[in-house]
C-alpha cells in the first residue's frame, strides 16, 4: 500500500485529500510548484530514500538553490548514506557556496564522507579548494589522503607539495 505524504510539513494523508488536516496546505497549489522546489523540500523528507533521491536530482540538475538546504542538511544528519549523496550533489553543483561548504567538510566525523567532499573538491578550479585538499593531505585516514591527493591531480596542481609524514592507519580504517 502507498503512503501519501503532505509535501509540506510531511503528514501522512488519505490518497484523494484535498487539503493537509495538520498545515492546512491546499495539495492541488503545491501541484503546480515547480520541480526544483518540491526536490528541495523532499531533502526534509521523513524517509531516508527520498532524501538520497532528491539529493541526487538536485545535484544532476546543478541547481544552485538547493546549496543553502544541502549545507543544513548535511549539519543536522547523522546518516552516512544522506550525507554522502548530499556531499556529491554539493559537488556537482559547484558553485562558490558550495565549494566553501565542502571545503568545510573535509572536517567531517565520518571518514566517507570526508573522502566525498575531497572527491568533489577535485572537480572544482577554485584556490580555495586546493588550499583544503593540500591540507586533507594530513588527514587521518589513508583512504582520505589518498582521494586528496587523487582530486590534486585532477586539478593539475603544480605547485610543490609538502612531504606529508606518513600514518599507520591501514586502508579503509578511521
Amino acid at each position: 500500500m502507498m503512503t501519501y505524504y503532505c509535501p509540506l510539513c510531511w503528514a501522512e494523508l488519505a490518497k484523494d485529500t484535498a487539503r493537509c488536516s495538520r498545515c492546512g496546505a491546499s495539495l492541488g497549489e503545491v501541484d503546480q510548484e515547480e520541480y526544483a522546489v518540491k526536490l528541495i523540500r523532499a531533502l526534509k523528507h521523513p524517509e531516508a530514500t527520498t532524501v538520497v533521491r532528491a539529493a541526487a536530482i538536485l545535484g544532476g540538475l546543478r541547481e544552485r538553490r538547493a546549496v543553502p538546504p544541502l549545507l543544513a542538511l548535511i549539519a543536522s544528519s547523522r546518516d552516512p548514506y544522506i550525507l554522502e549523496r548530499a556531499v556529491e550533489a554539493l559537488g556537482n553543483i559547484g558553485d562558490c557556496t558550495a565549494i566553501e561548504g565542502l571545503c568545510d567538510i573535509l572536517a567531517h566525523s565520518y571518514m566517507r564522507v570526508r573522502g566525498k567532499a575531497a572527491e568533489a573538491l577535485g572537480t572544482s578550479q577554485q584556490t580555495q579548494a586546493r588550499a583544503a585538499l593540500i591540507s586533507a593531505l594530513n588527514d587521518a585516514s589513508v583512504d582520505v589522503r589518498t582521494l586528496a591527493a587523487e582530486a590534486l591531480e585532477k586539478l593539475c596542481h603544480d605547485e610543490p607539495v609538502a612531504q606529508q609524514p606518513s600514518h599507520a592507519t591501514p586502508r579503509g580504517q578511521s
